[in-house]
């Protein structure tokens, strides 16, 4: 494909993203149509189904890109040395930029689980972008020597993911009144799971 062409299906991808962000935005995700997310994008109706699967996947690449967003803004700054706190402060970025769409996030939740469905695997491409750079993280702490050698890194990502989804999904439940402090009850567990995967290393 030329790469004219490519600019060109580009550019109607971010039209659609935007587009159904908008409306999401003011009128709902349940209330939103793949109809009106493509007469606000000006293109036909079966133009959507070339870039998405359903509207929950615009929403999702919508996240995606926000996620990318905050990487880059960890990787702009001077990582910590303490893997405890680089990891910390990757979820600190991730959580301040994906924090405008806490309430789409909750409302996207509920309209999956009322109709039973994997609520994971459309956001699936946002989890394995945090978990790769969390075992990237750990990967480092392992080079130093700050971190059990032997264990799979991006196992040891999964299991630090999951401790942070739990205090994340407490937070858009608003059990947690802020990222501070849902970063502050999530320390514990990760300082608990820390000295596991330390091992045996002083």
């Amino acid at each position: 494909m030329s790469p004219v062409r490519e600019q060109k299906k580009e550019k109607t991808r971010q039209r659609l993203i935007r587009a159904a962000w908008e409306l999401f935005c003011t009128q709902g995700v349940a209330e939103t149509t793949v109809a009106q997310i493509t007469e606000r994008a000006m293109v036909g109706t079966g133009t959507f189904y070339n870039y998405f699967k359903t509207k929950v996947h615009a929403l999702s690449a919508h996240l995606d890109e926000r996620i990318r967003q905050a990487i880059g803004n960890y990787h702009a700054h001077p990582q910590p040395e303490d893997p405890i706190d680089a990891i910390e402060d990757v979820f600190r970025h991730v959580f301040e930029v994906v924090e405008a769409e806490k309430r789409l996030l909750r409302e996207a939740m509920a309209y999956f689980f009322k109709r039973d469905q994997s609520f994971d695997e459309e956001f699936e491409k946002a989890d394995l972008l945090i978990m790769r750079l969390i075992a990237d993280v750990i990967e480092n702490a392992q080079a130093q020597n700050r971190m059990n050698p032997d264990m799979d890194p991006m196992v040891a990502a999964m299991t630090v993911y999951s401790v942070y989804m739990f205090g994340w999904m407490a937070y858009l439940m608003d059990y947690y009144p802020d990222v501070e402090t849902t970063l502050a009850a999530n320390r514990g567990l990760l300082m608990t799971l820390y000295h596991g995967l330390k091992g045996g290393v002083q």
